[in-house]
């Protein structure tokens, strides 16, 4: 059998206390604990030692049953020592077993347990945890629903639930004969322990029933049309009890026990109340709601561009808020003379609940072509026509793109990915007023991503190694196909932006014929997004570094090597490869080699600056195919090399034709200029630069003595 005492601070002597809590047991099976009288309590209490901070213990109702009769303390000694009225009073509760008793206190602050997570300190984050517990008509509520003193929101106060007189001697029913006041005691403190009106109420429906009336009166001002029984449990029986004894052991009105009681169905199932349910709500008429919707609706979508395809919001100018926008409706409904007027937040209610849209500053650049068509308030029939034909263009180029990805989802030997150069990565980094007002040495980044296996490849290498031009991303491209011919892919798709200098020229052209000489390759092909229209999952690779790098500092290109290999987290690193001077293959020289590049088989000029794809197949490795629009026939550019060379003897080619020419390497670094490196060096001098990295520095080549930066 397991039952609680409670009794209040004011019973507790502060005296010498250990901080550390502790818990000391007392044997309750003997014969002289039958009857515990309130002294004998508190003298076993002065010999417990505990911590006033320690977690509240309460047995719920269904723990255990009532106290057994107590003549040794009454009702007012009950009131005198333990004053319900003291929202600080502590409690102390003595779990009685059969072996055991522990006593443990904590201040009285509601009926909420704290959590262990709870009383460990929480750490610092950049968004504060939300805690509705903390919120004040939470906290109100819960002192409420416990039985404590609160203030209402109109600052009304409340005092708190205390136990009442119970019914007289005259009693029929004898109530205070059978329940003492000890039992009353802890009926009272386990129903307000519940803190949960919906489990109140559960109580309520439990002891109290609803019956039909004995015998009608012919009194008209009575109009009752049932009666209700009151009952305790004590023990395994249910015992009855007046109406008056009920309602003052736990401090309850009859009208609330009553209403509760009604609200049982035929099977005795509680069911919810209607508080807060009823429709005595302003409701706004059609034409206000008609009124907000268009205007709404009259404010200008921006239309969907490639930077947002795939959101389902709606986007409207960023100059505008929802403030605004409500500013302006009031504004409007003034001049048209409209008497009722929604509130904002009926405004804000139907901006968010039914329509999407948001306020959003673009993240990306817009094509120029496209803004120029935007702005052009009279467009000419040509003019559309070729804005028309630029849409389908990116149309065209978007489904080539995304048709190989499916392929090399699906096919191991199918590989596709898109490539671009990252902006120039500055050395040293660091954040000085000085290194804005100095020439920095730069690393190069020319970023491949696999789409069929979300890797990405990062050739990088500093300025002075080489520079950025087609030699340098042909070089790059080549070692990426090579990877991937010996992975197993016969089929190779690349897809890049429109830069002439960089992607879309005859040295890359040639790359690609070079490499279908040497692999055995079914087909490779490079594919040229539409200009304005080249956004590529690169962006993210550069996205990830810029925020893996922000506040670190970096001061040669070995720690920006570092920086990249470690920048993604969630999936496979970045794969970084260092390329050095001697592997930047000469594409320059060897176009020397081949026959003729300026007109195609069928003796049409080839327009490089046009091109949309570059393909080149396996059944013919001495032809490059190219195509002027994505939906085109391809054109067939004979690409046999010349059987003499007068380019020197270095670059002599062989004389079978259908053997790949020869490689032809850079062997001399770039350098950089001298005025850079005398900015570099005066910020080692000025000590912004570490000691450790003066001789990386120092070392630097130059490539002249003018003074100019290449």
């Amino acid at each position: 059998m397991e039952d609680d005492i409670v009794f209040s601070e004011s019973e507790i002597d502060d005296e010498d206390c250990d901080a550390d809590f502790a818990v000391k047991t007392c044997d309750l099976n003997s014969s002289d604990s039958d009857e515990i009288s309130l002294a004998e309590i508190k003298r076993r209490k002065r010999a417990t030692c505990f911590d006033p901070l320690t977690i509240l213990k309460r047995n719920g109702p269904e723990d255990g049953k009532s106290l057994p009769s107590q003549e040794t303390v009454t009702l007012q000694e009950i009131n005198e020592e333990t004053p319900l009225s003291s929202t600080s009073a502590a409690t102390i509760s003595v779990e009685v077993t059969d072996e055991t008793a522990e006593i443990i206190t904590q201040p009285q602050q509601g009926p909420s347990i704290i959590s262990e997570a709870n009383t460990n300190e929480r750490g610092r984050s950049r968004k504060r945890t939300r805690n509705e517990k903390n919120w004040k008509k939470n906290v109100t509520k819960s002192l409420r629903h416990s039985g404590q003193r609160y203030i209402s929101e109109k600052g009304k106060e409340f005092l708190a639930r205390k136990l009442k007189s119970p019914c007289p001697s005259s009693c029929p029913r004898k109530c205070t004969a059978t329940f003492s006041d000890i039992e009353r005691k802890d009926m009272f403190d386990r129903f307000w322990a519940l803190g949960n009106k919906k489990d109140q109420n559960c109580f309520i429906a439990s002891t109290v029933e609803k019956c039909a009336i004995k015998r009608a009166t012919c009194d008209k001002r009575i109009n009752r049309q049932c009666s209700f029984k009151y009952f305790f449990w004590k023990g395994d029986s249910k015992i009855q009890v007046c109406r008056l004894f009920f309602l003052n052991t736990l401090d309850l009105k009859k009208d609330y026990v009553m209403g509760t009681v009604r609200r049982k169905d035929e099977y005795g199932i509680l069911q919810d109340g209607q508080t807060g349910k009823h429709g005595n709500r302003k409701k706004w008429s059609g034409t206000t709601i008609d009124s907000i919707k268009r205007h709404k609706e009259s404010f200008p979508q921006m239309d969907s561009h490639y930077c947002r395809k795939e959101s389902v919001n709606g986007y409207l100018d960023q100059s505008l808020s929802i403030n605004e926008m409500y500013r302006l409706y009031q504004k409007k409904c003034n001049e048209d003379g409209l008497e009722e007027v929604a509130s904002r937040d009926k405004y804000c209610r139907i901006f968010t609940e039914q329509y999407n849209l948001s306020f959003f500053r673009l993240k990306k650049d817009k094509c120029d072509k496209c803004v120029a068509f935007e702005n052009n308030i009279s467009a000419s029939e040509e003019e559309k026509f070729r804005n028309k034909e630029h849409l389908e263009n990116k149309e065209s180029a978007g489904k080539l793109k995304s048709e190989a990805k499916e392929r090399s989802l699906v096919d191991r030997e199918c590989a596709s990915c898109c490539f671009d150069m990252q902006q120039l990565l500055p050395c040293p980094k660091f954040n000085n007023s000085s290194f804005f007002y100095k020439r920095k040495l730069y690393v190069h980044n020319l970023t491949m991503y696999d789409l069929g296996t979300s890797d990405v490849f990062c050739f990088m290498w500093p300025e002075y190694v080489a520079k950025r031009g087609s030699n340098e991303v042909a070089t790059c491209l080549s070692k990426f196909i090579e990877k991937k011919a010996e992975d197993g892919c016969k089929t190779i798709e690349m897809f890049a932006d429109n830069c002439p200098g960089q992607n879309r020229n005859q040295f890359v052209a040639n790359m690609l014929a070079f490499m279908n000489m040497s692999l055995n390759l079914d087909k490779l092909a490079l594919t040229f997004l539409e200009k304005g229209h080249t956004e590529s999952e690169n962006d993210s690779v550069y996205s990830v570094i810029e925020c893996a790098t922000r506040h670190t500092e970096l001061y040669i290109p070995e720690q920006w090597y570092s920086a990249v290999r470690s920048a993604r987290k969630s999936k496979s690193p970045y794969n970084v490869r260092e390329i050095t001077t001697s592997e930047f293959i000469n594409f320059r020289e060897m176009v020397k080699t081949v026959k003729n590049l300026s007109m195609d088989v069928d003796g049409e000029k080839v327009r490089w600056s046009s091109v949309k794809q570059f393909i080149v197949y396996g059944r013919d490795k001495k032809a490059l195919y190219v195509t002027y629009d994505y939906n085109q026939e391809e054109k067939r550019i004979d690409f046999t090399s010349r059987r003499s060379s007068n380019i020197g003897q270095r670059h002599a080619t062989e004389k079978n034709t259908d053997r790949p020419p020869v490689i032809l390497y850079l062997n001399t670094p770039t350098g950089i200029a001298k005025v850079k490196k005398d900015d570099l060096l005066s910020l080692c001098q000025s000590r912004l630069v570490p000691p450790a990295y003066h001789s990386f520095y120092q070392g630097l080549p130059i490539q002249g003595d003018d003074g100019k930066e290449d």
